[in-house]
């Protein structure tokens, strides 16, 4: 980066240069170029590389007292101590302030060969291992009378407190700092605020964001309340000159002393309400007094009285709606709006008013719930709903409360045994904040569904009586039990109800007249209870009634062999004589005397029964009966484990 100066005499106009890079020192120099503006040659002004000079004489040492320290620097730091940041940052500095600085530093040129009023451009080469790179090419400068830069931008200016804050538009490409000036009405001798030119750096506020201080310069001296300032800011630029100042702006210095604050602030708390009494001190000052409050010490405090009090008053009502620890100040304020606040207080309110009766309780039962839902009070501290419940709506010491801590909403539901019949009565109580309670809610009541279906029925026993089957059952014990339904199928298993009428509550047989000689038979039985409810299936009875068949003495040879896989039994039998033989039907229980047919009519002499992972364990009796004509021959009883 090139930067420029212009200077002019009556005789010769003088052109001077800085650049700047990343590097502050450029050990092998630099070469300066110029070419006159509409020309393309560049011409070359310095003999010998522009580098870092060894010293600087002791009359330019002795018109900067800082100058020497800067030098020293220079001359001790190594190249490394160069690159940190601290280090960089100063030497810019001092050589924006001082050219002979910049020019020891080998980074200035002053160019006395310019004619008046022609413009040129400006190029600086770099020096390295004895080539020259480009380090930068400046804009057309006119030759001619030297003019201050144009003034510094936007500038804006605000009271806050006892304070100035200014801020302006910093343009780091014209100016490295400003200064600052201000002169009052009273007196035409222009202050400047800032000893040493004011540089800005940039921070990074909350959201990430870089940017520049806010406010950029804040004057807090003791300015006149009442008395019109009258501020200018003038950039400072890389050659030490400052830019034209910024147009005036004046600013009014407001009154911001408060007057006296109110004292012998007290409050007294009685129900609802609290009674404060303090002294005024500032009836003169003072144009009005506001009251704040607070739940909290530490704020957020609001003023509660609409209408502010007149200078003189000393006491104010505070009507509360919700009880609990109160926090209260006075302000005195004048015709400005400052204020000056009382000591805080601190007041306790007692609540002793209890919440209203809640209304419009409603309750609705379903499956194992019950429902509760009812009008919401509108207290503003109302801490909840207490909800008791009792079977015996005229004992009042019977109810039982559900839930210790009150339930801010306006609906509960309670989960209860499915098997529960009896009926429920419910009420409530609303509690405030301060523990007051209201007068208990009108009861309601329900009663749970039923949705318990009966025990599960038990078959014990097939009979025969003549033409007729008879299925016998243990009775069932459930209290709501209205009756059975008996099922019977053949070997289809094609279940279809046998009674007409469900058979009554205390009935504990059923004698099947509708049957078939020498047919199987499957039978089971379900119970039912007075809200229609429905028990799992009986257990499952074989039955069938035999008329003119012979059965012969056993001649079967019948045996049993477990697979290894042990899924499986494999069932083998042989008979004396099987000449006529229709076929073989398997017959198969866990009761020995309570055996079902679990084959067809087979020819083969052999079968394969697949067990079952939840039967694996079970008990289990077989027997194989072979068919011919009205004949039937039983194999022997088997047992397997």
């Amino acid at each position: 980066m090139v930067e420029k100066a212009i200077f002019s005499s009556s005789i010769q106009p003088v052109v001077l240069l800085k650049w700047y890079s990343q590097e502050l020192i450029y050990p092998e120099g630099v070469n300066v170029y110029r070419r006159e503006e509409g020309t393309l040659a560049w011409t070359k002004l310095n003999e010998q590389p522009i580098r870092k000079k060894s010293a600087i004489g002791q009359l330019l040492l002795k018109g900067d007292p800082d100058l020497e320290t800067f030098v020293r620097i220079i001359q001790s730091a190594s190249a490394e101590d160069l690159k940190q940041e601290i280090i960089q940052f100063n030497l810019l500095v001092k050589s924006f302030q001082s050219n002979v600085f910049a020019d020891f530093m080998g980074i200035y040129h002053k160019d006395s060969t310019v004619e008046n009023g022609k413009k040129y451009e400006y190029k600086v080469n770099r020096i390295k291992n004895g080539r020259e790179s480009l380090l930068g090419v400046s804009s057309l400068i006119l030759a001619g009378a030297y003019t201050s830069g144009e003034s510094v931008q936007d500038v804006k200016i605000l009271q806050k407190n006892k304070k100035i804050n200014l801020n302006w538009k910093q343009e780091e490409e014209r100016f490295y700092a400003v200064n600052i000036y201000r002169k009052n009405s009273a007196d035409t001798l222009t202050v400047k605020l800032n000893k040493n030119p004011l540089m800005l750096s940039q921070i990074t506020d909350a959201t990430g964001k870089v940017t520049y201080p806010d406010p950029m310069f804040s004057e807090d001296l003791k300015l006149e309340e009442g008395k019109m300032y009258t501020y200018q800011i003038a950039g400072v630029g890389f050659f030490g000159h400052e830019t034209l100042k910024s147009p005036p702006v004046e600013v009014l210095f407001k009154d911001v002393t408060p007057p006296l604050s109110p004292i012998d602030l007290t409050g007294k708390a009685d129900s609802m309400k609290v009674y404060l009494n303090w002294k005024p001190r500032s009836k003169e000052e003072a144009v009005k007094q506001i009251i704040y409050r607070s739940r909290r010490s530490d704020g957020i405090y609001n003023p509660i009285n609409f209408n502010p009090l007149n200078a003189e008053a000393s006491q104010y009502l505070d009507t509360l709606t919700v009880a609990g620890p109160y926090y209260y100040y006075v302000s005195a304020a004048d015709i400005e709006g400052n204020e000056a606040h009382s000591d805080l207080i601190f007041v306790e309110v007692q609540d002793v008013i209890p919440p209203e009766t809640p209304q419009n309780l409603l309750i609705r039962a379903d499956t194992g719930r019950v429902y509760l839902n009812w009008k919401m009070n509108e207290e503003a501290d109302l801490a909840g709903y207490h909800i008791y419940r009792t079977v015996n709506k005229n004992q009042k010491k019977n109810y039982v409360l559900l839930n210790a801590k009150p339930l801010k909403a306006n609906e509960f539901s309670e989960k209860l045994p499915k098997n529960v019949k009896n009926k429920f009565f419910y009420f409530l109580v609303a509690a405030d904040t301060s523990f007051n309670r209201s007068k208990p809610s009108l009861s309601v009541s329900a009663a749970m569904p039923d949705v318990l279906a009966p025990e599960k029925p038990f078959i014990r026993n097939v009979s025969y009586s003549g033409s007729d089957i008879l299925i016998e059952w243990l009775p069932n014990v459930d209290s709501d039990l209205a009756g059975y339904q008996i099922y019977r199928s053949d070997t289809s298993k094609k279940f279809t109800r046998q009674n007409v009428n469900m058979l009554g509550k205390s009935t504990f047989r059923y004698t099947d007249r509708s049957n078939e000689v020498n047919t199987d038979y499957f039978y089971y039985l379900v119970a039912m209870d007075s809200a229609g409810n429905s028990s799992v299936q009986s257990n499952e009875r074989y039955g069938r009634r035999v008329e003119a068949v012979t059965a012969e003495e056993s001649k079967i040879t019948f045996k049993m062999k477990l697979l290894k896989s042990k899924k499986s039994i494999q069932l083998t039998w042989q008979q004396e004589t099987d000449e006529s033989i229709l076929g073989y039907v398997i017959y198969r229980g866990i009761e020995e005397n309570n055996l079902m047919p679990i084959s067809g009519l087979i020819k083969e002499k052999k079968y394969t029964d697949k067990i079952q992972t939840a039967d694996a364990k079970q008990l289990r009796y077989y027997q194989v009966r072979s068919y011919r004509g009205q004949t039937i021959t039983y194999s022997p009883v088997i047992k397997v484990k």
